[in-house]
Parts: structure tokens; sequence; C-alpha cells
């Protein structure tokens, strides 16, 4: 008889403590609920942006589809490198080619204490007349990508896929640093063989998703009264075989600071992660 007694008092206790549940639910609900009506507490990337007095032209909030690139595995600096005449070139363990020319040359495409960018034209002339000349450069004419650095009088060249999209995470990269005079004294080279695209394609998110990942970040925050320049598909290595290098895409956001520093910013494109190791400062 006391354990019956015992039985229905726990199921009193039990019915009891449900309804319990069931009535700091929803009161818990009721309280955090919105009005679906009020855009108040709503604000959007755009007006975050705006509010902050940061610059920047429409973000597109579509995903598209890229294909995941390729280069295969090779030694090709090295096996050329006796190619070079007038300067010391060295290759290390990394396959990254260092050298210094035994005179300073001028680039002749008039580059000055003036000069903040360099036109197609300097560029083309650059290419044609310094980057093709084989005991100068190896395929120096292969980075077809250009941004002049005027605070360290450098000039960086990039290889491309067949889009034009860049590998930007120095791997596939030519430094070219200028003296004081802004001629030629040295240069830090990186080289891909045979870049091409998979043919399986990938989803990744859209600009807009990814300047709003960067904007939750303290560390990636873009400054206030900055101004967004461009914003890019590009692409960086994110796995080593033994025969080949695959390279995934990532959104590129380059913007100018108050302080007039232009600064670079990487959001992976299918992760949705931010890619710090790959910042790259302007000027």
């Amino acid at each position: 008889m006391d354990f019956k007694r015992i039985q229905i008092l726990l199921i009193f206790f039990f019915v009891i403590f449900n309804l319990y549940l069931v009535y700091t639910i929803s009161e818990g609900a009721s309280v955090i609920s919105v009005d679906p009506t009020s855009t108040g507490d709503t604000i959007t990337i755009e007006e975050e942006l705006n509010n902050r007095g940061v610059t920047f032209e429409e973000f597109s909030d579509e995903s598209i589809n890229v294909h995941l690139l390729k280069s295969d595995q090779n030694n090709y600096l090295a096996e050329n490198i006796s190619q070079l005449t007038e300067q010391n070139a060295s290759i290390d363990s990394q396959r990254v080619l260092t050298s210094t020319f035994d005179q300073p040359i001028d680039l002749g495409i008039g580059i000055t204490a003036d000069t903040l960018e360099l036109s197609p034209e300097q560029f083309s002339s650059l290419r044609e007349n310094l980057l093709a000349e084989p005991s100068l450069f190896i395929q120096g004419e292969s980075y077809p990508n250009y941004v002049y650095i005027p605070s360290e009088r450098v000039i960086v060249l990039r290889m491309t896929d067949g889009d034009g999209h860049r590998i930007i995470d120095g791997t596939a990269e030519l430094r070219l640093q200028l003296n004081e005079d802004y001629l030629l004294t040295n240069y830090v080279q990186t080289y891909q063989s045979n870049i091409s695209q998979l043919s399986m394609e990938v989803e990744i998110i859209s600009e807009k998703t990814a300047v709003e990942i960067l904007d939750r970040r303290v560390e990636t925050l873009i400054p206030d009264d900055a101004q967004i320049l461009t914003t890019n598909i590009s692409y960086y290595s994110s796995t080593v075989l033994d025969d080949m290098n695959v390279y995934s895409p990532a959104w590129e956001f380059i913007y100018i600071e108050d302080s007039g520093a232009t600064r670079s910013l990487l959001v992976d494109g299918q992760r949705g992660t931010v890619l710090n190791r790959n910042t790259l400062t302007y000027n």
C-alpha cells in the first residue's frame, strides 16, 4: 500500500513539474520574441559601414561557382638558374630564388618619388623590355598581375589563372626591389608550373557574406572612415601534394585607411574563415 501511495505521489509531482516547465518556456519565449513588423533592431552590413564612415560599392549577395586551381610541383627555377647573368642568384630549400644584380638597373619607365601606381603602359614596357630578358629573369613575363608599393619601392608581380584570377599567397610571385634612386637592385621569385583549373567547381560565399564575416571580428574590422577600393576573387595554396599544389578561392578586400595606408584582407570562399596570414600591406 505504501508503495502504491509513493507511486501516485511521484506521478503527481512529475505532472506538476512538467506544467511548470511548459509555463517557464512559454514565458521566456514571450520575453525574447520580436515584433516581426519591427525592423529597428536589425542593422544591415551596409548600414553598419555607413554609420562608421566606411565608403564602398554595392556588395553582391549572390553565391557563385568557381574552379579550384592546381599547379605542378617543379624545380624550374633551380634547373634554369644558370641562364642568369650579371647577378648573384641562389635557390633555397623552399624553391625561392633570391638574386642581387651586380649593378643597379634602370627600369626605363619613369618611376619617381611621386609615382603612386604603375600605368598599364609602364607595366607593358617593363614586361617587354626587361622581364622577358632571359639573362635577367627566368620566365619573368609569366606574371601578368602587378601592384606598386611606393613606401617600400617594391613592384609585386603575380601569376594568374586563365580567367585572370591572381595567386596572392607568395607562391607564384616576383618582387622587384628598387633603391633610393628607383633603380632595380634585387628581386625574390617563386614560380608555379602549369597553372590550370580543376574540372570540379565549388560554390563560394557571396561578397556580402564575406564582408559581414570581416566585420564581426575585432581584429579584422575594417576601420572607421576607410574606403573599400576593390573586392576580388583570388587564390591561395590550400593543399600541397607530392606532385601538385591545390589553390582555393578567397575573397580579397583591398581598402585604404584614413591614414592613407592601403591594406588587404582575405576570406576563404568556401569555409568563410579569415586568412590573416595572407594580409598584405600595399603602402
